[in-house]
């Protein structure tokens, strides 16, 4: 899935099918996800959010409509290692995330990396 239809074409050359859609357009995303096989989510982060992040609550609700609308036949969602902490604080929104897709009825998994490498050689 993407935005940016620019990009498209080193995805399509590489075999993949390409869907257009933004994260805040939940009938955009039942579209892009109708069919799937899997989805993978890299939820874009809010590194200044409100109090209480409503911002996350409103894409994980957009999200979750989407999801059950489509009803893929996995879900694969980039977490965070931290996501279960107890003291609020940024994370929490990866933290509610993870509440909203448990809520489903859909088989999820949860990926909590450590770190990432970026230039292993």
């Amino acid at each position: 899935m993407l935005r940016d239809p620019a990009k498209a074409e080193i995805w399509r050359k590489r075999g993949g099918e390409i869907a257009f859609a933004d994260m805040d357009a939940t009938t955009q995303l039942a579209a892009a996800f109708k069919g799937a096989t899997g989805v993978f989510i890299l939820q874009p982060s809010e590194f200044d959010p409100a109090p209480g992040y409503p911002e996350a609550a409103k894409l994980n609700d957009v999200l979750t409509t989407a999801l059950l609308a489509a009803r893929p036949e996995r879900v694969v969602c980039l977490s965070t290692l931290g996501a279960d902490a107890e003291v609020d604080n940024l994370l929490s929104q990866r933290t509610m995330l993870e509440e909203a897709l448990g809520k489903l009825d859909l088989p999820v998994t949860l990926l909590w990396p450590g770190w990432f490498m970026e230039n292993a050689a």
